[in-house]
């Protein structure tokens, strides 16, 4: 049975965290009659501990799926719930983050209309105290081609390559061959740039459609790790590989500049030996030319300001 939106979750030992979430989305779900428009899809990517007991009591809800695989990571997790969801539009939610109220207004104004849905989101902590906007469209923007919003989120340093900050339509991903690059993490700058640059036509919602939940112990986990770091390092070559045969050379440096400066603070900012970091700085050799211009510019902004 053909449905108009898939909302596939991927989950990974979030037993407190998935029941909130798939409570949330049930009750929105049957409360504006969506049972037969909306499905669910869970991948459950090999757990160990309570999730699969969670997932069990919400069986019984006919537009829920769950699939549990053995554990290979995210991007397989969400490549499995693409997959095997039959939605006609496509969206990844985390487990442990929330859609807003508006969340299925906005996608039934743009529904048919656009190929990409793009809305607000934020980051909030868990007690639901708002921290920062993630992505902020002040009004609503359609149609938008892909290289204008590309460029207005670099310049407002609000672009992400998280793939809840959009809806999309199951075609062009299947049409422009999208795919999540199989690693631990930063799996999804390739997979959000190949959907977005695929199409014009779409829609910046200015309406609050997600929100992130932020947990310091789980960030300073990661950026704490010397290969979570590296592989951000690789996400961003190969963008920059993609990025080169497809949009304008000022939006390549903008998303070079972006990209550098996010990299570069990962590598402060974490616990790393001095060593370590030395490592990683030394990588960015090639790049030597665009920090030199990053840099200069930054100063020569701030001496004129």
């Amino acid at each position: 049975m053909m449905r108009k939106l898939s909302i596939v979750i991927p989950c990974y030992n979030c037993q407190d965290n998935i029941r909130v979430l798939l409570n949330s989305l049930v009750f929105k779900v049957i409360q504006s009659n969506l049972d037969d428009e909306i499905e669910i899809v869970v991948v459950n990517d090999g757990s160990t501990d309570s999730t699969t007991d969670v997932l069990s009591d919400f069986y019984s809800y006919g537009f829920i799926k769950t699939y549990n695989i053995e554990n290979s990571g995210a991007a397989k997790a969400r490549e499995y719930g693409l997959s095997h969801s039959v939605g006609e539009y496509i969206f990844f939610c985390d487990s442990d983050d929330k859609v807003s109220d508006n969340f299925f207004d906005i996608f039934f104004k743009n529904y048919n209309l656009y190929d990409v849905i793009y809305f607000s989101s934020c980051i909030s902590d868990l007690n639901n105290v708002k921290l920062y906007d993630k992505v902020q469209f002040e009004n609503d923007l359609a149609p938008v081609s892909a290289h204008v919003l590309f460029n207005s989120l670099l310049r407002k340093g609000m672009w992400t390559a998280a793939v809840w900050t959009y809806i999309f339509k199951r075609e062009i991903a299947l049409n422009s061959k999208a795919y999540f690059t199989d690693r631990v993490a930063h799996e999804d700058h390739l997979f959000t740039l190949q959907i977005l640059f695929s199409t014009d036509k779409i829609v910046c919602d200015s309406r609050l459609g997600y929100t992130q939940y932020s947990t310091p112990n789980s960030l300073t986990k990661k950026i704490d790790s010397f290969n979570y770091i590296y592989q951000r390092l690789i996400a961003y070559k190969e963008a920059v590989k993609f990025l080169v045969s497809i949009t304008t050379n000022e939006n390549i440096y903008l998303y070079k500049k972006w990209s550098l400066y996010s990299y570069m603070r990962l590598v402060y900012s974490s616990r790393l030996s001095i060593i370590q970091k030395s490592r990683l700085i030394l990588m960015l050799h090639n790049e030597f030319s665009v920090l030199v211009k990053i840099f200069f510019n930054k100063f020569f902004d701030r001496f004129t300001s």
